[in-house]
């Protein structure tokens, strides 16, 4: 087993100049494979961090997702040793407090 750390960052739409929330469904593959598929619901104007527990390799790995239309939008994914740090990650919004509200879309 392995664990992703999936970092969004400025999910956030623009309506008459105010900022909203978004949706993003995106993939984290690795070598073709599947090892998470997630969507998000919400607004993120920092660094939000989801770990993910998978079965994967320590082959590098790539993150899709279905909004190119929000330009500022960053979705990134690396494998994560928990065994070479001392704290688990947790979500940027309790560690940097930043404003953010999301929530896995049903």
């Amino acid at each position: 087993m392995k664990n992703i750390k999936v970092t969004i960052n400025n999910l956030m739409e623009f309506a008459d100049g105010i900022v909203q929330g978004a949706n993003v469904t995106f993939t984290v593959l690795q070598a073709g494979k599947v090892l998470v598929e997630d969507s998000l619901s919400g607004k993120a104007t920092g660094p939000y961090e989801r770990n993910y527990e998978v079965m994967g390799s320590d082959v590098n790995v790539v993150v899709e997702h279905n909004r190119p239309d929000l330009t500022r939008l960053s979705i990134t994914a690396a494998i994560v040793y928990p065994h070479l740090s001392n704290t688990r990650s947790k979500p940027a919004s309790q560690s940097r407090g930043f404003f953010m509200r999301l929530a896995r879309a049903a």
